[in-house]
């Protein structure tokens, strides 16, 4: 199975982003939707940097007043099975380390709750896929002649409609993403292609303490 993910944050750096958006698909190994759910939380600190993530994607303070509280995320836990792939479109380089942005906020954010959550030891027969990082490395396999392997540049390319930095809407295209790359290149080629999987995330920010906890900045 699958689990494609996309989340929106207060913040661009992991150690003091908090969920504020974020969609979940869960497909079948035939990428057959299974469920999908959406989450609204409300933040419980924006940092000084918030700003920056806001021009992105636009959820300013005030709209998440209404917004469940953080501890809703728990239920997430509860509606992952085991042996699923989790599935992403960022990636970044840490330390030389390609790690995921949603999978290292979704890390912290339940170290934050107080549970632990270490996709290689709950599925520790799965992977971590970065369409991303898949789809560069089959690109020119795909005739891909672009240098940018963005979410937005990728779905204009494969013909998806996309709202980019609306969760839902990047969630969805990811899924597509997903679903191309398996038709064209099969499960065992996206499953070996990704650098997810050659090391585990690195655990850069994860254990770091939260910047600004003590006060709104």
């Amino acid at each position: 199975m699958f689990l494609v993910c996309d989340l929106e944050t207060t913040s661009n750096r992991v150690v003091n982003a908090e969920i504020i958006t974020g969609y979940f698909i869960l497909a079948s190994d035939s990428l057959e939707i299974i469920d999908e759910w959406e989450i609204k939380l409300k933040p419980k600190l924006w940092h000084k940097d918030a700003h920056q993530a806001q021009l992105i994607h636009g959820i300013s303070e005030k709209q998440c007043q209404s917004f469940a509280p953080q501890e809703t995320l728990k239920e997430i836990l509860k509606r992952i099975p085991d042996h699923t792939h989790f599935v992403c479109h960022a990636n970044r380089e840490m330390f030389g380390i390609v790690s995921t942005y949603d999978y290292a906020v979704l890390k912290q954010s339940f170290l934050d709750l107080g549970c632990h959550f270490d996709w290689y030891k709950k599925c520790p027969d799965s992977k971590i896929i970065s369409t991303h990082q898949v789809f560069k490395a089959h690109s020119r396999e795909l005739n891909y002649t672009g240098s940018n392997f963005s979410l937005d540049n990728i779905s204009q390319f494969l013909g998806i409609t996309l709202q980019h930095h609306d969760a839902k809407s990047d969630c969805l295209a990811c899924f597509e993403i997903l679903k191309f790359l398996i038709k064209e290149k099969g499960i065992k080629n996206v499953l070996e292609s990704s650098e997810l999987n050659k090391k585990p995330p690195k655990e850069v920010e994860t254990n770091s303490k939260r910047v600004g906890r003590k006060g709104k900045h």
